[in-house]
């Protein structure tokens, strides 16, 4: 039994890590955006016009220790399926898809 199925995998099949990367995104929100939206996400809005990044700040990098913490609990398992079979077979607890 896995604690959580998420598909994480780059594949050459979808172009694309599947849905690693918008999970990391959705975590990393919630610690960068935690006075709501008018703080920005992927860059500072008080730095008009120059935009200042802000890839390089402590949410994104608790986002990526918060999956680093997670994956030892998920499938093995990486697949870039529209549904994950071991969630379907009931070998995860949970499951984050769309």
């Amino acid at each position: 039994m896995h604690a959580a199925c998420v598909c994480r995998v780059l594949s050459s099949v979808c172009h694309a890590d599947c849905k690693g990367s918008f999970l990391t995104v959705a975590v990393a929100a919630s610690y960068i955006q935690y006075q709501g939206t008018s703080q920005g996400f992927y860059f500072d809005p008080n730095t008009v016009p120059n935009l200042a990044p802000l890839s390089n700040n402590p949410g994104f990098l608790e986002a990526l220790r918060f999956w680093q913490a997670v994956t030892p609990y998920t499938n093995p398992v990486k697949t870039c399926a529209p549904t994950n079979a071991d969630f379907q077979a009931g070998r995860c607890l949970m499951t984050i898809n769309w």
